[in-house]
Parts: C-alpha cells; structure tokens; sequence
C-alpha cells in the first residue's frame, strides 16, 4: 500500500518550483562568503575565477538574515537578477524554533513579493510538536488563500489521534473541501486501540468514494493482537476486491522468531509469484526496520527473482535511514546491479 507520507503535500506543491540540476557543469565550484559566523554569498565560479552559472541556473546567491526570516537572492554571472524556474527571483523563509519552515514568500526581481508561476506568493506550514504537517496554505499577494490551478486547492489541513493522521482534507480558498488534483478531497484513517491504521479509504468533495492515483478506494490492513499486519487489501468504489491493474489483489503475512513471509494473492484467493519464480518474500526484521529479504520459490528455498538477485541485506545509519545494500544471488554470491 502506498504510505500515506507526511508533507509529502508541500513537496508537491513546490516540486514545480524545483530546479533540476544542469549537466556538464562539473567545472563549476562553490566560493562561500561567511560574514560573523554567517553565510551571506555563495559564488559559482569556472576554471578561472570567473562567475558562471551554478547547477541551479544562478551564479549567486546572497543571504539576508532578519530575526527568524532569511532572504535568498538570486543573480547571474553579469550580477543581473535571475529569475527562477517557477517565476521567482528571490524568496523569504521563515523558521520557527526547530528549524522548520513556516513560511516561504516569493520575490520580484526588485526584492517585492510576487506571484510565482504556480499562482501564489506565500505558502504557510503548521506542524504538530511531533513535527508532523497539520496546514498548508497557498495565499495571493493579500491575506486570503487562493486556488492553485496545478495543485486544485488552497490548503491542505491533516487531523491526527496520536501520532497517527485520522483525515487529510483538501479545501479552497473559503476552507469547503474541494477535489485536487489527483481526482479526491479526503483522506480518512480509521485506527485502532494501539493507534493503528485498519482502514484507508478515499472521497469525493460531496462524500462519494474516490479513486486515488493507485487505483483504490478503500485498503484494509488485518492485524493480529499483537497489531502485526496480517494482510492488506485493496477495494474499488463500490467496495469489490480489486488487483488495482497489479498482478495481485492483495497480500498475506506470516510471522516467526524475527522474520516475517509475505505472500501475494490473486482476486481468486490464489497464490501468485511476487517477483520471477519466486513465491514468498522472508523479510529478517530487527524491530521494525528490514534488515534482508530473500526471495523463496513455493518450496520454501531460495531463488533468484525477475532482476536476477535472491538476498537483499540492508544497512542503517545512526538515524535510522539506509546507507548501503548489497545484492547476493541465490548461491551466496555477491553481485553489482
């Protein structure tokens, strides 16, 4: 099931304001200015000291610090303003005392705000004390929301129990919800006693189901007294079991001392392969994080998948994210993907 990520929203809301980086730029080199223990410039320059345009477009960028908020101005090699992809010049960005961002307001080239390309010139974020995203709000060049056309909302607003969202709604510029982009409104998230996601399900602006972008409604998540998952599957609107155009419909779990098998399953309740031959994934488990997984055939036995490898072995860093996998073959032996 796809997660239901957090202020994965504003990462959508921004993304076309992102600048992708420019190839054939590797002779291009950062030269920061630090002014009393602050950044205040970066210059990119060429071989020969000269500025030249840097892997986001500009040249410079110059820092301006004013209480909590730090202003970025953006200029080219002939210390002209640039102007962004996305419609901007320059940006103000306001944090609060976790560092998080709250606000983001957009620049003309003569340090004014402005409307950016997407239709809006201040974005505004709240958060739990968790920091999870509970607003995100797009606002003109006054005080009130305003639709953005890519996106089709004004804000987004996400209600917890816990630590676990209950409902994300999406809503216009008068906060009634409103269908976005991607065809739904609402978000909802049943829980159980342990604060648990059992059940996700998507609708319309008037309440209706919806459809979301991987093809489901409703998603049911069994668990067991433990609250380990026990299968997941998915629903269409009008609640039918359905295979989301995926080569299954849904997915079983079984657990041991520290592993558990996953199994995939076709609208017929049969057992279909879940990647080449193999039948079963065994996932090694060191508390909730995955630390192998190994494709096995209907035997039991270790087997290559479609992309050639049968073990996955995955390490952590101190955060907690991945930092390395290796990739071995059904013989033990390592290989390079």
């Amino acid at each position: 099931m796809r997660k239901i990520r957090n202020i994965t929203i504003l990462a959508a809301a921004l993304f076309c304001l992102l600048i992708p980086a420019r190839r054939g730029l590797a002779e291009a080199k950062p030269e920061e200015t630090v002014t009393n223990g602050r950044l205040t410039q970066v210059d990119w320059k060429d071989e020969n000291g000269a500025l030249t345009a840097g892997p986001q477009g500009y040249a410079t960028v110059e820092y301006i610090y004013s209480g909590g908020n730090v202003t970025e101005r953006y200029y080219d090699a002939e210390g002209r303003p640039y102007r962004m992809q996305g419609g901007f010049y320059g940006q103000t960005i306001t944090r609060d005392g976790k560092n998080r961002i709250t606000e983001i307001v957009y620049l003309d080239k003569n340090g004014e705000k402005a409307l950016n390309d997407l239709g809006y010139a201040r974005v505004v974020m709240g958060y739990m004390s968790s920091g999870d995203s509970t607003y995100v709000g797009y606002f003109g060049m006054g005080k009130k929301r305003v639709m953005v056309p890519a996106l089709g909302y004004a804000c987004v607003v996400t209600e917890y129990s816990s630590k676990e969202m209950t409902r994300r709604t999406y809503q216009d510029e008068n906060g009634n919800p409103v269908d976005n982009a991607e065809g739904y409104a609402v978000i909802r998230q049943k829980l159980n006693k342990m604060y648990q996601v059992i059940r996700t399900r998507y609708e319309h602006a008037d309440g209706t189901p919806a459809l979301n972008a991987d093809g489901w409604y409703l998603c049911e998540k069994e668990r067991d007294a433990k609250g380990r998952v026990l299968s997941v599957k998915y629903y269409d609107t009008a609640e039918r079991l359905t295979d989301r155009g995926a080569d299954y419909a849904w997915e079983g779990y079984t657990y041991g001392d520290g592993t558990v098998t996953v199994n995939r399953y076709n609208l017929q309740g049969e057992k279909v392969p879940v990647s080449g031959s193999a039948f079963s994934i065994l996932r090694k488990m060191n508390g909730d994080r995955i630390t192998e997984e190994e494709y096995q055939n209907e035997q039991g036995e270790a087997v290559n998948g479609a992309q050639g490898y049968c073990r996955t072995v995955y390490a952590y860093d101190v955060a907690g994210e991945i930092s390395g996998i290796r990739y071995f073959d059904a013989a033990g032996n390592e290989m390079t993907l």
